[in-house]
């Protein structure tokens, strides 16, 4: 428990928050974002599914509020003037965001190619069943 010793007033745990670095602001948005999906995930994938019979948010809503929470830390960081730890959140925040956009929304911008659509064919078969599906 060295971790939690008092010391001039303020823990050594809270100290080690108060960092101000572009890494660390990029983790704190990466543990944020991933804590906040899973319990999205948690709750709609699989309560929600048992309770409904389906879940209710599609996954490209989940991601936009899995970013969208770290306004909370980058405001909290701002006020501290960490500045440096802010600017390693927005690059999380911007890469995720990226990401989103390619791709959940990027075959309806031109930036992404459509995945090839598979066609079904018939096809006559005399030695089994008079119609056969055949996948292209």
């Amino acid at each position: 428990m060295q971790w939690l010793k008092l010391t001039h007033g303020t823990s050594q745990l809270m100290d080690f928050f108060r960092k101000n670095n572009d890494y660390f602001g990029f983790a704190i948005a990466l543990g944020c974002s991933m804590a906040v999906f899973g319990l999205l995930y948690v709750i709609n994938n699989i309560l929600l599914k048992r309770l409904v019979g389906h879940p209710f948010l599609e996954d490209s809503f989940m991601y936009i509020i899995a970013l969208g929470i770290n306004v909370l830390p980058i405001n909290y960081y701002q006020k501290f003037q960490a500045y440096k730890t802010v600017r390693g959140m927005m690059v999380f925040v911007f890469m995720g965001a990226g990401y989103i956009i390619y791709m959940f929304f990027g075959e309806e911008l031109g930036i992404r190619k459509a995945k090839p659509q598979q066609f079904m064919v018939e096809v006559r078969s005399q030695a089994s069943a008079p119609q056969a599906y055949q996948t292209l």
